[in-house]
């Protein structure tokens, strides 16, 4: 029979073990994304450079800077996480991951919405989704060691352009609804 000493041992070492585990997630989620951001960077700066003439200004300009200063934020964090060590605090930062990480999405995902009513010219909009649909796929390999995380990630960036293709009323948008579904799915 166990005696009370030795279960509370075991319970430490499984206490050890999830903070051991929680730290090795958190690592690589910040690795993957500090590789991940600095594409997505440049990414969102040839975005508003095809835009700019397309899109309010006001729309455009502040959907760019709150973009880019939640990335470089979310740089920044990976930085300071990788330099240091912040093993008893794994909870704080994979919280402040998580939320950083969604809004991103919806910034990303916003254009849907936001943007393609006012573009007519259907290569440009046909870009945007294949930009749209990279920037999940790349997320998916970034955020891969947090599968709830990126799934959520991801419904969160192609639910708005679901929703733009599904109100336009056509055969052709039912079917690109419809596609963007399929791709969440699988």
């Amino acid at each position: 029979m166990m005696k009370i000493s030795q279960i509370k041992i075991i319970k430490n070492n499984f206490r050890e073990l999830d903070s051991v585990i929680k730290h090795k997630l958190l690592s690589e989620l910040y690795i993957n994304t500090k590789k991940s951001l600095s594409t997505l960077l440049l990414i969102t700066i040839l975005l508003f450079a095809l835009l700019v003439d397309q899109i309010p200004w006001q729309i455009l300009y502040s959907w760019f800077v709150l973009l880019v200063g939640l990335l470089i934020n979310r740089l920044y964090d990976a930085h300071v996480y990788l330099e240091n060590d912040y093993r008893n605090s794994c909870r704080k930062w994979h919280t402040k991951f998580i939320i950083k990480s969604y809004i991103t999405a919806t910034l990303i995902g916003s254009i849907g919405l936001l943007f393609l009513p006012y573009i007519d010219d259907e290569a440009l909009r046909v870009l945007i989704l294949l930009a749209i649909i990279g920037i999940g796929g790349g997320a998916m390999t970034s955020i891969s060691p947090d599968i709830q995380t990126a799934s959520r990630y991801l419904f969160i960036l192609l639910f708005p352009i679901f929703i733009f293709f599904a109100l336009q009323g056509n055969f052709i948008h039912y079917v690109l609804a419809g596609s963007t579904l399929f791709y969440y799915i699988l």
